[in-house]
This record gives C-alpha cells, sequence and structure tokens, in this order.
C-alpha cells in the first residue's frame, strides 16, 4: 500500500483499495477481506456500464477500431482517468477529453474528429435548451442560429467513414455538416456547401445580429461567382423550416 494510502482514514483507505481493485484488476491486489468471485462481479457491472453507455455514443468508432483493441482502449481510460463530472451521461464526453490526450494510431489520422462528430450527437440529444423564434420570418431582419444547431468543420469526411473506407490522406477540400435536433427530437444530419457552411457561421458569430441579406452579401463577396444570391437565399429558406434559423423573438 502506497504511503498516501496508508495515512488515509480506515474506511477511506478500504474505499480507495476497492475501487483501485476495480479500475485495474490486472495489476491492483484483491482488497482484503474481500471474496474474489463478489469484487469480479462488481468489477463486470462497473466497467459493462460504463463501457455500454460510450460504446452506444461511439458506435461507428467501435466498429472501425475493432472489439479488442477497442475494449484494451477503454480498459486504460477506465484505470487511469478521474472524471471530472459525476453525471452518467458525461461519461462520452470524459472520454472524448482522454482521447485527444493520447497518441493515436497512425492508420486513423481521422480518429479525433471522427470521435467529435459522434459525440455532438449526444450533446443535442440531452440539451434543454430550446429555440426561441418569432412567428414570422424574413431575410431582411437579424436571423439567429437555433442552440440546438450545430455546424461543423473538419479536415476528414467523418460522416462517410466506414469499415470499407478509411482515407489515409485528407482530401482537398474541407467538410462541413450541419448536426440539429428537430420539432420531434430526433438528432439529425446533412452536408453543406462551403458558402452555405460560411452563411450559416456568420449568423451564428453575430448571433442575432445580422440580417439574412447582410449575411448573403458578405459571402457572395467572399466567393464571388462561385456563390449566387438566389441559391443562398433559397438555402436560408429552407433552413428556417427545418427550424434551424430564425429571427429572435
Amino acid at each position: 500500500m502506497s504511503a498516501k494510502r496508508s495515512n488515509l482514514p480506515s474506511f477511506m483507505a478500504t474505499q480507495a483499495a476497492f475501487t483501485a481493485y476495480i479500475r485495474d484488476p490486472e495489476n491492483t491486489p484483491l482488497p482484503p477481506d474481500c471474496d474474489p468471485r463478489r469484487m469480479r462481479i462488481y468489477r463486470e457491472l462497473f466497467y459493462n456500464n460504463m463501457e455500454g453507455m460510450v460504446a452506444r455514443t461511439f458506435p461507428v468508432l467501435k466498429a472501425l477500431v475493432g472489439d479488442a483493441a477497442w475494449h484494451e482502449q477503454f480498459q486504460q481510460f477506465f484505470a487511469g482517468h478521474l472524471c471530472q463530472s459525476p453525471y452518467f451521461r458525461e461519461i462520452p464526453e470524459e472520454f472524448f477529453t482522454w482521447l485527444q490526450q493520447q497518441t493515436l494510431p497512425e492508420a486513423m489520422p481521422w480518429l479525433l474528429e471522427l470521435a467529435h462528430y459522434e459525440w455532438v450527437e449526444l450533446v443535442l440529444e440531452v440539451s434543454d435548451e430550446e429555440p426561441e423564434f418569432a412567428d414570422t420570418f424574413t431575410l431582411a431582419a437579424p436571423l439567429q442560429l437555433s442552440p440546438l444547431a450545430l455546424p461543423l468543420a473538419y479536415t476528414w469526411p467523418v460522416h462517410r467513414l466506414s469499415k470499407d473506407y478509411q482515407p489515409t490522406q485528407p482530401p482537398q477540400g474541407m467538410t462541413f455538416l450541419l448536426v440539429w435536433r428537430d420539432e420531434v427530437s430526433r438528432v439529425r444530419f446533412m452536408e453543406l456547401a462551403p458558402d452555405v457552411a460560411r452563411l450559416l457561421q456568420l449568423i451564428a458569430l453575430s448571433d442575432g445580429a445580422i440580417t439574412g441579406l447582410e449575411a448573403i452579401m458578405q459571402v457572395v463577396g467572399e466567393f464571388g461567382r462561385a456563390t449566387a444570391e438566389g441559391t443562398l437565399k433559397e438555402a436560408l429558406s429552407a433552413l428556417h423550416v427545418k427550424g434551424i434559423i430564425g429571427i429572435p423573438a
């Protein structure tokens, strides 16, 4: 027993030994007076509950990493990461935070972006925010992005990754995606053209201080002939119908 643990009150020392064994039974001695079979059951309950929650959040990541490598990686997280949140639903965020501190496999340079893409779905699922938009809509008014909509930009086409598509060289252009929660609480995804992604970025950054027409004219100025004003107007109108943008109430 370490000097630090031996200085703890007896009940805390017992608790520390108990949790240390559950985290890493391969490298930690069984606590005194504990039945090995019961400790194995406790260990399996804790590990399976946490791993199951994280696996449900990152299903594509787990499938691409492979079952054996996934469990090896998750065991490292389970044994060594001290979670900063007491909430069970925030364990996937803790895992994503831990992933960012690890040395990742060279064959999977997109791994962190994929993990972020999958984690964002949970963020929107559990969000208790709601958009507060006016009933009317016009591009001449200041617009706001719904708090349940997240425009994302990635180096890798994370939405296309699969067992049959795992690139090792990034494509020439960025991948722009929009993730949002719709009116029946489903989290949905769509790929965005670069000019529409820029439109949403301007609206998000202004937080209700830029009109739709002002944002459109700025994007037309930045993209030149590559973008059409009419197409952008149609795009914003369609996004409004989906509840993604609106006029602040």
